[in-house]
């Protein structure tokens, strides 16, 4: 009878610690999910923080170089960001690596040339698709032909 009773209240106090660790596991998962969702939240922001210290960059480099090309009537407005996604396909697509893509959209020579031929499209009439695919075909073709250290120098032909 007494083993019966230690059988009984042993199983009893399994289910409950069972119980108490299943809420302790509960816990470390809601835990573990709140951490990851504010650093995602927080790379977000530094994501849109770098996006538009980015922006106000190529504007300040652009305003340098102005004399060397047209620039694009859209250049300071949200449609920077389009238009650096759609070059990036285009490069992407072309065949360009990650790395290589990003750094010909990082530059200042290279993105400045796709930023003239997108300007001069507009002056023509393009469409601003057109516009986007021309100066993504522009730096394809740079690539393609172009002595990579000379591409990334620092002064604009």
């Amino acid at each position: 009878m007494v083993r019966l009773i230690f059988v009984i209240l042993m199983i009893y106090l399994l289910y409950k610690v069972g119980r108490l660790l299943l809420r302790g596991l509960m816990l470390l998962i809601a835990a573990i999910y709140s951490f990851i969702s504010e650093e995602s939240q927080k790379q977000r922001e530094k994501e849109s923080l770098y996006q538009k210290e980015r922006a106000w960059e190529v504007k300040q480099k652009v305003s340098q170089y102005q004399a060397q090309g047209d620039l694009p009537s859209w250049m300071n407005s949200d449609r920077i960001n389009d238009f650096n996604q759609g070059v990036y396909q285009v490069l992407r697509g072309s065949g360009i690596g990650i790395e290589d893509a990003k750094r010909l959209l990082n530059h200042r020579n290279p993105y400045l040339r796709a930023l003239y031929v997108a300007g001069r499209m507009e002056r023509k009439g393009a469409t601003y698709e057109e516009q986007k695919r021309a100066a993504g075909e522009t730096l394809v073709a740079l690539w393609q032909r172009a002595d990579h250290r000379q591409l990334f120098s620092d002064h604009l032909e």
